[in-house]
């Protein structure tokens, strides 16, 4: 806002009055140049920024903890995904939408733990290519997802649509104005899912969404002029106000519309429900379709199997096989819902079913599984952090332990005077679930108990084994006997000896040696 008076003819004052106005703002600054600057806790003070951080809220932040509880619902638990990046394949809009999905997955995981994301390249730059070409060939496998996502930010129309509306009147020397315009731009990201094995894009597993991306603006503005005698007054007066919405902001909106409808669909679940989308909407009814012309006759009858039991009508097994006691069950439910009462598992029946907020029992089955039907063999990979050629005695041992899969894992050491005690788990971590691919280190950090190799010019051991069962006990009681103190046995084979005459599945093991002068 600014004003300008017109002067008449009493210039000699005007003259003396800017020259006062000259005088003054000399000496202001005059005396500015003769301070020594702003003190250092003011230079500090007034960089901090005004606005208090904030956390990222989206659109889409309910829908990701809807589908984490839903996915924890139907037992859907650790598929493993990777992805090399979601680029800009328009070459206009640069930002960290990798980043950005990754955050998605692990909210939509944080309780169900349906999804495990395996950064394959911070992993390999961690652990780098092992001498020992079996060693590396199972450092691979442990790390090797299941799929991999892909994707690019793949339109950007920018300026589509432009609107400006304006005018303006005045009257008897008083007039006003206003203006509003808008500009549209739309961006769109397309999201596929993999299988790492084969390489093969899954058909049933893409999304494809824009979103259009709105600046605009608004102006006011005024002026008047005023007779003063012989002089005129004038004044005008002007005040604008630009809003865009972020073009970052609705790109992170898009990763996470896509990733919840890719991976839902990954998953087979309902995620539309996560997005608002009603059971009756012609959409939903497409994907519940498309689900059942997927699956295997024996996937349909399993899931219709599990939802009964979830809702107590079916006392059975979900092992997808049709009996005549869960033909009732199906029959006695389309018959309840207004479905037609055949007994056969059908779309209908499956699409009613995932309208229900249904509690499946037991984990279910990674979707869309890969050409292996069997899982892969267990196997343990065992590092100490020193990796010392030997040890001298006095050195504490510091022990890391991966699994490739989901295990019951145990762990003895055998000192150097061979004496030999369990030492995973133990009654500081009692638990012998481990997670496939997470580190466990014996001792571990919280634990009460060191292991110190004592005995110069001997060889020491520890020996791990692993089994997807739990661990049944041995006769020789090996197994009830306390940990981190010596056994009732001569060495390590006698253990394993115990383990596999009581487990007859599989069993995995191996065996890390110390050399101590």
């Amino acid at each position: 806002m600014f004003a300008h008076i017109k002067t008449g003819p009493k210039k000699a004052l005007h003259k003396i009055r800017h020259a006062a106005w000259g005088v003054a703002l000399l000496t202001a600054l005059g005396g500015c140049s003769t301070t020594t600057g702003p003190s250092a806790s003011d230079v500090y003070t007034a960089a901090q920024p005004a606005a208090a951080p904030a956390h990222t809220q989206t659109n889409f932040s309910d829908s990701l903890r809807c589908m984490d509880d839903m996915l924890f619902d139907y037992g859907i638990r650790d598929i493993r995904l990777t992805t090399n990046g979601i680029p800009d394949a328009t070459g206009e809009i640069q930002t960290g939408t990798r980043e950005m999905f990754i955050s998605a997955v692990t909210r939509m995981s944080a309780r169900s733990r349906a999804f495990t994301y395996v950064d394959l390249q911070e992993v390999t730059d961690g652990y780098g290519p092992s001498e020992d070409r079996r060693l590396y060939a199972r450092q691979q496998q442990l790390l090797t997802p299941t799929y991999y996502v892909r994707g690019a930010i793949t339109t950007f129309d920018d300026s589509v649509a432009s609107d400006s509306k304006g005018g303006g009147i005045s009257i008897a020397g008083v007039g006003g104005g206003a203006n509003v315009d808008a500009t549209s731009s739309v961006v769109g990201v397309d999201m596929n899912v993999g299988e790492v094995q084969t390489g093969l894009i899954l058909a049933g597993a893409s999304s494809s969404n824009r979103i259009t991306v709105t600046r605009r603006g608004h102006s006011v503005d005024g002026s008047f002029d005023v007779e003063l005698g012989s002089e005129s007054l004038g004044a005008f007066a002007q005040v604008s106000r630009n809003r865009s919405e972020g073009m970052h902001t609705a790109v992170r909106t898009l990763i996470e519309l896509n990733a919840i409808e890719s991976l839902g669909k990954l998953a087979r679940v309902p995620y539309w429900r996560c997005l608002g989308v009603d059971q009756a909407d012609p959409a939903a009814s497409r994907q519940v379709a498309d689900y059942f012309r997927t699956m295997k006759p024996v996937e349909r009858v399993a899931f219709a199997q599990r939802g009964l039991q979830s809702l107590n009508l079916y006392a059975g097994p979900a092992d997808g096989i049709l009996t005549p006691m869960f033909r009732d069950a199906v029959g006695q439910y389309q018959a309840a819902n207004g479905l037609v009462a055949t007994g056969e598992v059908n779309t209908a029946l499956i699409s009613s079913l995932m309208a229900r907020d249904l509690r499946l029992p037991g984990p279910g089955m990674p979707a869309l599984p890969t050409l292996a039907e069997e899982p892969d063999p267990l196997f343990i990979l065992m590092t100490d952090a020193l990796e010392f050629p030997t040890y001298q005695a006095g050195m504490p041992l510091d022990l890391r332990i991966r699994l490739n899969d989901d295990a019951q894992l145990y762990c003895f050491y055998q000192d150097g005077v061979g004496h030999v005690a369990r030492v995973f788990p133990n009654r500081f971590s009692p638990n012998p679930q481990v997670r496939g691919g997470e580190a466990v280190r014996i001792p571990g950090p919280q634990d009460g108990f060191r292991l110190v190799f004592e005995t110069p010019g001997s060889t020491e051991q520890v020996r791990c084994f692993a089994t997807r069962n739990i661990m049944t006990a041995d006769a020789s009681g090996l197994m009830a006997q306390p940990d981190l103190t010596p056994l009732a046995v001569r060495d390590l084979d006698e253990v394993e000896a115990a383990i596999r005459s009581a487990n007859p599945d599989q069993i995995a093991s191996n065996t890390l040696e110390f050399l101590i002068r």
